[in-house]
């Protein structure tokens, strides 16, 4: 199931890369917990993009053309996502895990600094990494609001950790479909109609790969109250 899916996924993404991203290039990473996918484009000083929870890499392929203007583009799999070797956050701590990832990440991309951008859970582990590792992040850009400002988060991600709900989200997240996708996208933009059809596919195929290890990232990230108490930004700032 998981080769078939992999191999399903792979397929879809390089598709949808080559009409969105025609000069990109994708590599496989190590890190110390396995491997994982960047995908590139561009040349000059290096930018490094983070995706949300429950995203993946492909989700800043709208904005890469533009970016690889004048630099090059690095957008990379969180580990349990896209293309990422599985992962099971469960008893990860979040923000020191983050860091650390990114730090062997630059390591494996030969980057000494760089500045990072980062998206949701993206944004907080970005945030982790500038404030663990201050010398490697010569920028750091949060695109939205990145996890770990406030405790609120959507209803349906915070029922989703309750034992009562989370056999049946486990169970639709199995079977993932375009107006699935689409329903959930509804909580993060304003205008889910316009998402094109072939990122609704794409994402449905990494939600049937990858739901396993998102479900432990939620449970490490989350509760009934929502983001947990120890993730929280606050006086970290």
């Amino acid at each position: 199931m998981e080769m078939s899916a992999s191999k399903a996924l792979q397929e879809m993404q390089q598709a949808y890369l080559n009409r969105l991203i025609p000069t990109h290039q994708v590599r496989q990473v190590s890190w110390s917990g396995g491997s994982t996918q960047v995908i590139e484009a561009g040349a000059g000083p290096a930018l490094l993009l983070i995706h949300g929870g429950l995203g993946e890499a492909f989700q800043w392929a709208p904005l890469i053309p533009l970016l690889s203007r004048n630099h090059r583009v690095l957008a990379v799999d969180r580990p349990g996502h896209g293309l990422a070797d599985p992962f099971d956050y469960h008893a990860v701590e979040l923000l020191a895990f983050g860091a650390r990832f990114f730090s062997e990440i630059l390591d494996s991309l030969q980057l000494s600094s760089v500045p990072l951008i980062g998206n949701s859970m993206g944004g907080l582990w970005a945030t982790g990494c500038a404030l663990a590792h201050p010398e490697r992040v010569s920028h750091l850009f949060l695109v939205g609001s990145p996890a770990g400002v406030q405790r609120e988060i959507p209803m349906q991600l915070r029922l989703a950790t309750l034992p009562i709900f989370r056999s049946l989200v486990r169970s639709g997240m199995s079977r993932p479909t375009r107006e699935g996708v689409r329903t959930f996208w509804k909580l993060l933009v304003a205008h889910p109609e316009r998402l094109d059809n072939d990122f609704l596919d794409l994402s449905a195929a990494s939600q049937l790969r990858n739901h396993p290890s998102w479900l432990t990232m939620l449970d490490a990230a989350v509760n009934v109250r929502g983001m947990k108490s120890h993730l929280l930004l606050q006086q970290r700032w």
